[in-house]
């Protein structure tokens, strides 16, 4: 069976995301450097998992070696109140 992008973003909407992206699964080299940047100037306040998780960070294919593509999803929980 193939899945198109098309079909995802489909089914992500009937499911009531309201965002959907799909991006092709690479290593992230300026974002990681970025996030040592951040880490370094303190901008993480008591998220220490941040931190101590910085080495995953940066490349898809650490957890995944296998991946091709990355499906991003976005909604808006803010409701006024």
């Amino acid at each position: 069976m193939i899945i198109s992008s098309r079909l995802i973003k489909e089914k992500a909407y009937r499911l009531g995301f309201e965002k959907v992206g799909i991006a092709k699964a690479t290593a992230t080299h300026i974002e990681r450097k970025n996030l040592e940047v951040w880490l370094n100037d303190g901008k993480q306040a008591g998220m220490d998992w941040i931190k101590n998780r910085k080495d995953e960070r940066g490349n898809i294919h650490t957890y995944y070696p296998n991946a091709k593509s990355i499906v991003s999803v976005g909604m808006n929980y803010y409701t006024g109140k």
